[in-house]
C-alpha cells in the first residue's frame, strides 16, 4: 500500500493547472518504477490511454454488486492498478451518480459540465515509458442504463436519468475502442441476498428495506414486479437484470472488449481467471490462488432464509432473463466476447447456459 501512495504522491505533486497550450509535467521514469509495488511488470510497449493531458480509466469494473467485486477490485490494486480517478479515492468513484445527485439529474447538465468534472479528477499522464493502468471499479455502472419497453422502474425508486454506456463513449470519443470491460454475475436469487445483508447496516438499498425480512423483502419485490405492466423494477431487483445491462453496453462498444466472469469463477478459480485477466488486459502480473474477501459479510444459508414459496416465484420472474441472457452472451461471444474458462462450443446455448449455472 505504501509503494501505491508514493506513486500518486509523484503523480499529484506534479499536476498542472490544464491551460489550452500547457504541456503536463512529468514525473522522472526512475522514481514512478521505484515507487511501484515489486511485483509488479513494468510496461513500455504500448502508450498510457492519456487525453488532454490526463491519464483515462482504460479498465471498467462494470458490476453487479455482490458479485466479488470488491474482491476483485482489492486484487487488481495490490498489483498497482490504480482505481479511478487517482487512487486516492476508495474502490468506487461514481462520478456519473454523484453529478446526477447534485443536478437533480444529469440532463440537467451540459455535456461540457460533465467532460470538464471527468477530467478534473484524473492524474496527469505519466512518463511515455512506464504504462500506468487506472480503473473504475464502480460497480453501478453496470445497471445504470437505459431500461427496455419490457420494464419500468418501481415508483419506489428513482428514475435514473443517465445510460452510462453512452456516456462513457461520449467521453472517450475515439479512444472508446481502448478500453476493456468486465462483467462480474452471480446467480440472481444468491445475489440480492448477498446485498440484502450487506446494505442492511447502510440502510442504502431502498427494495431490501421493503420488508423487516429477507424472505419478507423478496416477496414484495416479486409482487410489485408481478403486478405491473411493464414489469416494475426496484433497484434491488435491477442489478441483476444482466442481459438488459450486457445488450446496452453492446449497443456502444465492441463485443471484444468484454470479459464476462460469473462469481464462482473468481472465487473458486482465482489461479486460471486472474491468468486470464492478464492476458486479457495486457497487463503483465503473476496470477493468484486466493481471492481477498474484503467485502464478505454473515447471513444464513439461501434456502433456510426464504420460504420455497417465494423461492419458486423469484426464480419464475428472472427465468425468461436468465435465459435472454444466456442468449446475448451466444451471440457476443460468436463476435468476440470472452467467456472466463469457458471450454464448450463458441455460440453453443446449451453449453453456455450449463457453464454459467455451473459458474455463477
Amino acid at each position: 500500500m505504501l509503494s501505491q501512495i508514493a506513486v500518486l504522491a509523484l503523480l499529484a505533486s506534479t499536476a498542472p493547472s490544464l491551460v489550452d497550450g500547457v504541456t503536463p509535467v512529468r514525473v522522472s521514469t526512475d522514481a514512478l518504477k521505484a515507487a511501484q509495488p515489486p511485483h509488479v511488470h513494468h510496461q513500455t510497449n504500448r502508450d498510457n490511454l492519456c487525453k488532454q493531458g490526463k491519464l483515462l480509466p482504460e479498465l471498467y469494473l462494470l458490476g453487479a454488486k455482490n458479485t466479488a467485486t470488491s474482491s476483485l477490485a482489492q486484487d487488481l490494486q495490490d498489483r498497482g492498478i490504480l482505481a479511478a480517478p487517482d487512487g486516492q479515492h476508495g474502490k468506487e468513484w461514481l462520478l456519473l451518480k454523484s453529478l446526477q445527485n447534485e443536478a437533480g439529474g444529469i440532463q440537467n447538465l451540459s455535456p461540457s459540465v460533465v467532460e470538464s468534472e471527468f477530467y478534473e479528477a484524473l492524474l496527469p499522464c505519466p512518463p511515455d515509458d512506464v504504462h500506468t493502468t487506472v480503473a473504475d471499479f464502480s460497480v453501478m455502472n453496470a445497471p445504470f442504463v437505459e431500461l427496455p419497453p419490457r420494464f419500468q422502474h418501481s415508483g419506489k425508486w428513482e428514475n435514473m436519468t443517465f445510460n452510462t454506456p453512452l456516456l462513457v463513449s461520449q467521453l472517450y470519443g475515439n479512444l472508446s475502442s481502448q478500453l476493456k470491460f468486465t462483467l462480474t454475475v452471480r446467480e440472481p436469487l444468491s445475489r440480492t441476498q448477498s446485498e440484502y445483508y450487506h446494505t442492511l447496516p447502510l440502510e442504502n438499498c431502498p427494495g431490501c428495506m421493503l420488508g423487516s425480512s429477507f424472505n419478507e423483502s423478496i416477496g414484495i419485490n416479486v409482487e410489485i414486479a408481478s403486478n405491473s405492466t411493464p414489469t416494475a423494477v426496484t433497484d434491488w431487483l435491477m442489478k441483476s437484470l444482466y442481459a438488459v445491462e450486457l445488450e446496452e453496453w453492446l449497443k456502444y462498444f465492441d463485443a471484444q472488449q468484454f470479459l464476462i466472469i460469473p462469481y464462482r469463477q473468481y472465487t473458486d478459480n482465482t489461479l486460471e481467471t486472474s491468468a486470464l485477466l492478464s492476458e486479457f488486459f495486457n497487463y503483465p502480473m503473476d496470477a493468484w490462488a486466493e481471492a481477498s474477501h474484503g467485502n464478505s459479510h454473515e447471513h444464513p444459508p439461501l434456502e433456510d432464509d426464504i420460504s420455497a414459496e417465494r423461492s419458486a416465484a423469484f426464480q419464475e420472474l428472472f427465468a425468461d432473463e436468465n435465459q435472454r441472457f444466456v442468449e446475448v452472451l451466444a451471440e457476443a461471444q460468436v463476435n468476440g466476447l470472452r467467456l472466463a474458462n469457458y471450454k464448450g462450443s463458441e455460440g453453443s446455448k446449451e453449453e453456455i447456459s450449463q457453464w454459467l449455472q455451473d459458474s455463477w
